[in-house]
């Protein structure tokens, strides 16, 4: 039994686990100092100790109404656990670098590694709940993370922490004639190149909706040196359906004058076929097919 396992420590266990957890603040050390930010709290009738691990955080007990506090509101502190303040430490983001937190939540986590980076870097937030990354954003403007970013900046961020992002990247909101007309194809990269991915045309309309202003995808493997017939037929039926799906749904949509759909690679193939049945590299000449974008389109340039 437990009691007998931990013995005379048995009921003061018992007697932390029924109490209530004290509440852990995060300081924002972007904007203030911990101890200002204690002093301000006992201002406010608020007694708080700092933290005995986290340089960058303050232990309350009880739950006051934080949010009622000038500090609060303009992003001075957060609540956040010590716990998930020590992993911001233990990872130690420096500035300029490439931070990617695949279990952002509201953000605690991620507006840590932030200060501690100086707002410096990239720094990407996920997480499955797409309500939690709307909070994210809030939170980001409070407390001036997003200082120094330009409208394009903004901008960006603000489609990458919306939940209208984590919707339109779920294509099965979508009907099921709708997946159908633009096909599965393969999500296995084809050699060194990309996955025969059907469905990117389906999610490229929908971030569109959601929002982006460009959206690019890759598709397939076209360098054939070498059997030009039979390599273009793994990729040609399969990019037809999702190509053709993408643009009747454009119409569909009333989408066709707003949004420009274009087609190409980085040079054309050599009219002729070499001597192992493919086609060699032909920067002189190349083709891209366009569609949409209030163009006049069904001609040959």
């Amino acid at each position: 039994p437990l009691k007998a396992q931990v013995g005379d420590g048995f009921w003061p266990l018992v007697a932390q686990l029924n109490a209530s957890a004290p509440l852990d603040l995060r300081v924002n050390t972007l904007t203030d100092k911990r101890e200002d930010v204690q002093k301000e709290l006992k201002a406010a009738g608020i007694d708080a100790t700092p933290t005995p691990f986290s340089p960058w955080g303050l232990r309350i007990q009880g739950k006051p109404a934080l949010s009622q506090l000038d500090l609060f509101k303009r992003g001075a502190v957060e609540v956040q656990d010590e716990g998930s303040q020590l992993l911001a430490l233990l990872l130690d983001a420096k500035r300029g670098e490439m931070v990617a937190d695949f279990c952002a939540g509201a953000g605690g986590k991620t507006l840590a590694l932030g200060a501690s980076m100086r707002n410096t870097g990239r720094l990407y937030a996920f997480d499955t709940s797409a309500h939690r990354l709307d909070a994210l954003k809030r939170e980001a403007e409070s407390t001036g993370a997003l200082a120094g970013f330009d409208s394009q900046y903004e901008q960006a961020f603000g489609i990458l922490t919306s939940s209208k992002l984590m919707d339109a990247l779920d294509i099965s909101r979508e009907p099921a004639k709708v997946r159908e007309r633009y096909g599965k194809g393969d999500t296995k990269n084809y050699g060194d190149g990309a996955p025969r991915n059907c469905e990117q045309f389906l999610v490229a309309r929908r971030l569109v909706e959601a929002g982006a202003r460009c959206v690019t995808l890759n598709f397939g493997r076209w360098d054939f040196h070498s059997n030009n017939h039979s390599e273009l037929l793994t990729h040609l039926p399969l990019f037809d359906q999702a190509m053709s799906a993408l643009v009747e749904d454009l119409h569909a949509r009333g989408m066709e004058k707003d949004v420009a759909v274009v087609a190409w690679g980085e040079f054309g193939r050599t009219p002729t076929i070499n001597k192992d049945a493919g086609r060699d590299h032909w920067p002189r000449v190349g083709c891209a097919l366009l569609a949409g974008g209030g163009m006049k389109t069904g001609q040959v340039i």
